[in-house]
């Protein structure tokens, strides 16, 4: 019998719940891959919630000291084939990652980084002491990254020749939801200005004063600014705008399915200057629904503008408007969008494509063929 080749598994898992987290606990949950591999899993998160993500503590610092001993010991006590870490891109964070990286390589571990953000590039071209760390980090390390457009982010550190892309994948959010007559538009994400919540409101305002029949659900937390919010409703009552649309709240579990079945369009007018590969769109396609999004991240490797949804500029309201208007106005199209996206998410997103991917990633970098 054969064995399994050993991974040591270094990933931020939940809490706090966010995009990256959310996939690293799906490898570490997932059959396929304990099948594959023989993982040890450590989870490296500090923070214990979205609000905590950045900010220093006592109770970080003491953790993470703690972990760093926690990995040191795996580290020495096993020869993992493969130490697999989810490198966070850039400021304190990264920092971090940095020393369990730097650990591995002191180590002469075989090394593989899984990015899930972007903005390594902008802080490189500083200089200085960061720009040390960077190298040292990647010297001799492979990558794996969300789409061949993020690979300008990490050219002056990565050959092409060790770095294999792996889109993200979600299980499907489909279910059986009866849809309403009039088109219904659905934001989900966190209500914070660079996710474009205000930019789709005042697109709501346009369609409404041309005399469209529509309506917009917004669904997510707020996030840390309380004027935005503040803005945002007042907005919503000075434009008497509460006939068309709604906030609902955060929606999670079988509410959030409801809500994405229930919908015709997702719309995510993001201008967030991290923004990668968004799990929200990939569930509704999952869904059957249209797609609206940025040139943002790897969103234009997600929808294919025309074909799986539409593109815009950012921050353009009035761009976003007419987008929503041609997809208000003609059903035909909505319909073909819709069905491309579903047909895109069943070939390439499901949660299964995912797990294949990252098996036979992982198999690449164990056997030197990346």
């Amino acid at each position: 019998m054969n064995k399994k080749p050993s991974v040591l598994m270094l990933a931020q898992l939940p809490p706090p719940v966010h995009g990256a987290s959310v996939m690293n606990k799906a490898i570490a949950d997932s059959a396929a891959v304990r099948a594959a591999f023989d993982v040890e899993a450590v989870n490296i998160s500090t923070a214990e919630a979205i609000s905590d993500i950045g900010k220093g503590s006592l109770r970080k610092y003491l953790k993470f000291l703690g972990l760093l001993w926690r990995v040191f010991r795996a580290m020495s006590g096993r020869k993992h084939d493969l130490v697999y870490l989810t490198l966070s891109p850039h400021g304190a964070a990264f920092v971090k990652d940095a020393l369990f990286a730097l650990m591995a390589k002191a180590f002469g571990r075989k090394r593989v980084y899984h990015l899930h953000g972007k903005g390594i590039a902008a802080e490189y071209a500083k200089g200085g002491w960061k720009t040390k760390l960077y190298r040292a980090v990647f010297e001799g390390a492979s990558v794996i990254h969300l789409a061949p457009v993020l690979y300008q982010d990490i050219e002056a550190l990565v050959p092409r020749t060790r770095v294999q892309f792996l889109g993200n994948g979600v299980p499907s959010q489909a279910s059986a939801t009866e849809k309403s007559a009039l088109p219904r538009i659905v934001y989900l994400s966190n209500m914070v200005p660079t996710k474009g919540a205000r930019v789709l409101l005042e697109a709501a305002k346009l369609l409404r004063d041309r005399g469209l029949a529509f309506s917009v659900a917004f669904a997510g937390n707020w996030g840390t600014d309380p004027q935005f919010k503040i803005d945002f409703l007042e907005y919503l009552e000075r434009e008497k705008l509460t006939d068309r649309v709604a906030y609902l709240g955060p929606q999670y579990g079988e509410d959030k399915k409801k809500l994405l079945n229930g919908a015709d369009v997702f719309v995510l007018p993001t201008y967030f200057r991290n923004e990668c590969f968004p799990l929200a769109i990939l569930e509704a396609m999952s869904c059957g629904l249209a797609i609206v999004s940025t040139f943002e991240g790897a969103i234009p490797d997600m929808v294919t503008d025309g074909q799986t949804g539409l593109l815009v500029h950012q921050q353009s309201v009035t761009e976003l408007a007419d987008a929503l208007d041609t997809l208000i106005s003609d059903p035909v199209l909505r319909q073909k969008l819709a069905d491309n996206a579903l047909g895109l998410y069943r070939e390439k997103y499901t949660l299964e494509a995912f797990e294949q991917g990252y098996i036979d990633c992982l198999n690449r970098v164990l056997e030197d063929r990346v």
